[in-house]
C-alpha cells in the first residue's frame, strides 16, 4: 500500500478493498478473489472478443481518435465501439479490418477507391461525400501477418482536388494493406482556424487534438470509412462504409455446459449485409452428435438440421450445440406371456445415441410373432413386425418380444 500525503492518493490492496488511480482520480473496488462460474459460453466469448479488441487497440494507438470520457480510457473506449463489429468463429474472435473504427463520431464516411500501381496507391473520395466533408487524413496500416498490424503511414489531405474527390497518392506498404480514411466537417471558421492552428500532421496528433478536446466535438464531425483491405495481389478495392451483420458462432458443448471446439466446427460465421441469406452448417467430431441451432446456449432449439439458413438482420451470436456420444444400451428379453420356445433375437448390445438399429425375431414353426413390446407386461407394442428399426437415443431402451402358439392359442 502506498500512499502520497495525509490525504493523497493510494495504490494497493488495504483488507478488502484495493486502491488505483486512474484518470488522476483515486478509485477504490472491491477486492474479488475469485469469479463465480467464469467459464459460461456468454463469458468465454465476451474475454475472447475483448482480447482481440485489446491487442488491436494497442497496435493502433497513434491513429485511435476517440476521447477518454470520465473515468473510461480510450483504449477501453475504443473496445466498447468496436465491439458491435467482432464475431465469434469457431470460438475464436474475429473483426474484419476493414470494419474497425476509430472514431467515435457517428457519420460513415459513405465510400472511397483505392486503385495500386507498381508501389504506388492511389486514394479518391466519392463526389457526393466529397461535398460535405473539409478535410480528410488517410491512414494506411501494414498487416505484417495474420494477428498484426502496423501504422505504416499517416497522411493529412487539407483540402479537396479541382474535382471535389479529394484524390491524393502514396507509397504502397508491401503486402496486405488496411486504408481508413478520417474525414472532417467544420461547423464554423473559428473552429476551422484554430484546429489549423495546431498544424496537424499525423494521426496520433489528430487524435491528441479531438481527445484534448482543443476543437469541440460540437464544431467539427470527425468520421471514417471502416476502411478497406487490399490485399497482396490486388489492384483494386472499394468500400461503401455501411456497417453489415457480424454472424458469430459459438460452438457449445451441451454435456459439459462449456465452449468447446473438440465437439465439432461450423462453417459460416462473418459478415454479412442486413438482409443477406446466412447458411450455417455444423459438422460434428468423431464421438459427438449435433443437438441444435440456439440463440442462447441453453435456450431452446430454433434448428435440429445441421445446415441453418436464415436472413440477416442486425449482428447476432448463435450457439452450435454438440454432445459426446454417450455408450447406451438395447436389451431385449421375452414378455410375460410370450410362448417363446426356441426363439432367436440379434440387435442387443452397445451403441452410441443417434445410431440406427435393428433388432429381429427369428420365430420357429409352430409360433406366431406378436410384436416388440415397450414393457414386460406386453401393454404398449411399439411394432408388429418381426423386424424393427429405429434411431438410439441418449439412454439404455428395453425391447420384449411376445409369441403365440401357432393358430393363437397357447
Amino acid at each position: 500500500m502506498k500512499l502520497s500525503g495525509i490525504l493523497g492518493t493510494g495504490t494497493g490492496k488495504l483488507g478488502s478493498s484495493v486502491f488505483s488511480v486512474s484518470g488522476g482520480q483515486q478509485v477504490v473496488r472491491q477486492y474479488q478473489p475469485q469469479v463465480s462460474n467464469p467459464s459460461t459460453a456468454a463469458q468465454v466469448e465476451q474475454r475472447s472478443k475483448l482480447k482481440l479488441l485489446s491487442q488491436l487497440g494497442a497496435a493502433l494507438q497513434p491513429a485511435i481518435a476517440i476521447r477518454r470520457q470520465g473515468l473510461v480510457s480510450a483504449r477501453n473506449r475504443f473496445s466498447s465501439v468496436n465491439y458491435q463489429f467482432t464475431y465469434t468463429d469457431n470460438n475464436i474472435a474475429n473483426i474484419e479490418l476493414g470494419d474497425i473504427q476509430l472514431t467515435d463520431a457517428n457519420f460513415p464516411l459513405a465510400g472511397f477507391s483505392v486503385t495500386r500501381s507498381g508501389t504506388s496507391i492511389h486514394f479518391e473520395l466519392e463526389e457526393s461525400q466529397s461535398e460535405t466533408i473539409d478535410e480528410i487524413m488517410v491512414v494506411a496500416l501494414r498487416r505484417t501477418s495474420t494477428e498484426s498490424l502496423a501504422v505504416a503511414k499517416q497522411i493529412l489531405v487539407t483540402e479537396a482536388g479541382a474535382d471535389g474527390l479529394f484524390p491524393t497518392d502514396f507509397e504502397s506498404p508491401e503486402g496486405d494493406v488496411v486504408i481508413l480514411a478520417y474525414g472532417m466537417r467544420f461547423g464554423d471558421a473559428d473552429a476551422k482556424a484554430k484546429y489549423n492552428n495546431m498544424v496537424v500532421g499525423s494521426a496520433s496528433r489528430l487524435a491528441q487534438l479531438i481527445s484534448s478536446n482543443v476543437v469541440p466535438q460540437t464544431a467539427v464531425g470527425l468520421t471514417e470509412t471502416r476502411g478497406l483491405v487490399l490485399l497482396k495481389g490486388e489492384n483494386s478495392a472499394v468500400t461503401s462504409g455501411v456497417f453489415t451483420s457480424s454472424i458469430g458462432v459459438v460452438i457449445y458443448n451441451g454435456g459439459t455446459g462449456t465452449a468447446d471446439n473438440a465437439a465439432g466446427t461450423v462453417s459460416g460465421a462473418g459478415r454479412y449485409e442486413n438482409g443477406e441469406t446466412v447458411t450455417l452448417v455444423a459438422t460434428p467430431a468423431t464421438g459427438y452428435r449435433f443437438i441444435g441451432w440456439r440463440n442462447s446456449a441453453t435456450g431452446s432449439n430454433i434448428s435440429t438440421q445441421t445446415t441453418y439458413t436464415f436472413v440477416a438482420q442486425n449482428s447476432q451470436t448463435i450457439y452450435a450445440v454438440f454432445a459426446e456420444n454417450a455408450t447406451v444400451r438395447v436389451i431385449i428379453g421375452a414378455a410375460t406371456e410370450s410362448y417363446g420356445r426356441n426363439l432367436t433375437t440379434t440387435g442387443a448390445g452397445e451403441y452410441n445415441a443417434g445410431d440406427e438399429v435393428t433388432i429381429t425375431a427369428t420365430v420357429p414353426n409352430g409360433q406366431d410373432f406378436d410384436g416388440w413390446y415397450g414393457d414386460q407386461t406386453a401393454t404398449n407394442r411399439v411394432s408388429a413386425n418381426s423386424t424393427y428399426t429405429f434411431t438410439m437415443g441418449s439412454s439404455n431402451i428395453a425391447f420384449y418380444y411376445k409369441t403365440t402358439q401357432d393358430g393363437g392359442v397357447l
